[in-house]
């Protein structure tokens, strides 16, 4: 078990390297709104076929007849979320397309308030969508059809 820990450590590591040397928006290598859009649009795809394969993954462990509330929560918290949050991650370190970091910014603050709306009521999210609904609409308006719920 210990032997697998290094190498996750390091790719965790890599992955914070570069996410760190990504971001800005200051510099002059912004990208436009057409190569921003396609980039976190692909992002968001990578990130719902991470989430269905979750989702079967822990489906396949919980017996349906005995699902607890706990069990509900957990499906939320370790499935749902952690790809939305790399949705986020994503967009942050591509930066705003020159002219449009107000509205990526309200994308962003939209998306991390579904987050907390979530985690303080992870059940709400398994019956339907609304705790997404102000940053689906912010995400389809912008043309990231591929990130929104």
């Amino acid at each position: 078990m210990k032997k697998g820990v290094f190498p996750a450590l390091l790719a965790a590591l890599i992955a914070l390297l570069v996410i760190a040397g990504c971001g800005g928006g200051d510099d002059s290598s912004s990208l436009t709104k057409a190569e921003f859009t396609k980039q976190v649009n692909a992002g968001c795809k990578e990130h719902k076929k991470e989430r269905e394969k979750l989702f079967k993954e822990v489906s396949a462990t919980i017996d349906p007849s005995e699902v607890t509330r706990k069990d509900q929560e957990t499906l939320i918290s370790d499935v749902l979320l952690p790809p939305y949050e790399k949705d986020i991650e994503n967009i942050q370190s591509l930066g705003a397309p020159e002219g449009d970091e107000q509205q990526v910014e309200d994308i962003v603050k939209a998306m991390e308030k579904s987050v907390e709306d979530v985690e303080a009521k992870p059940l709400i999210a398994l019956r339907n969508t609304t705790q997404f609904a102000e940053a689906s609409e912010l995400q389809k308006k912008y043309g990231l059809d591929d990130c929104a719920f």
